[in-house]
C-alpha cells in the first residue's frame, strides 16, 4: 500500500488518471442502479395501474424478488444457477395459435390479444375522460 501511496505521489500524472478512472467508474455504476430502478418503479407503476394489483402486493413480490435474488447470488457459481433462473414462474408460451404470457405466482394469464385488448380500452377510457374534463 506504502508503495502504490508513493508511486501516486511521485506522479502526479498518474494519480490524477487512477482518481478519473475510479471517479467514472463509481459514477457508471450509480448510472446502473439509477436505470435499474427506474426500469422497476415503471414495472411496478403498470402493475398498479394497468393491471389493477394493490401497491402493498407489488411491494411484497419485489422483496421476494430481492430475497431470491440474493439467494441466487450466495449460491455462486453452482451448477444450478441456470436452472434455478429458468424454472422461474414465467412463462411465454404458444397455445391453440395465440401466444399466452403467464406469471403462475401473481395469477396473471394473459394472451397477447387479451392484453393488447385491455390496454387499448384503458387508452379509450383514458381519452373519453379527458375529453370530458376539457368539455366542462
Amino acid at each position: 500500500m506504502e508503495s502504490i501511496t508513493s508511486f501516486i505521489s511521485d506522479h502526479s500524472l498518474w494519480g490524477v488518471l487512477v482518481a478519473i478512472v475510479a471517479v467514472s467508474i463509481v459514477v457508471s455504476i450509480l448510472k446502473s442502479l439509477v436505470r435499474m430502478a427506474m426500469i422497476v418503479a415503471v414495472i411496478g407503476l403498470v402493475l398498479v395501474v394497468f393491471f389493477n394489483f394493490k401497491p402493498e402486493e407489488v411491494i411484497d413480490k419485489g422483496k421476494q424478488i430481492a430475497d431470491s435474488g440474493s439467494q441466487l447470488l450466495a449460491m455462486g457459481s453452482d451448477d444450478n444457477l441456470i436452472s434455478t433462473i429458468t424454472s422461474g414462474d414465467f412463462w411465454i408460451k404458444k397455445e391453440n395459435g395465440e401466444t399466452i404470457i403467464e406469471i403462475e405466482s401473481l395469477g396473471i394469464r394473459y394472451s397477447l390479444d387479451q392484453l393488447f385488448s385491455q390496454l387499448q380500452q384503458d387508452r379509450e377510457n383514458k381519452i373519453e375522460e379527458l375529453d370530458q374534463m376539457v368539455d366542462q
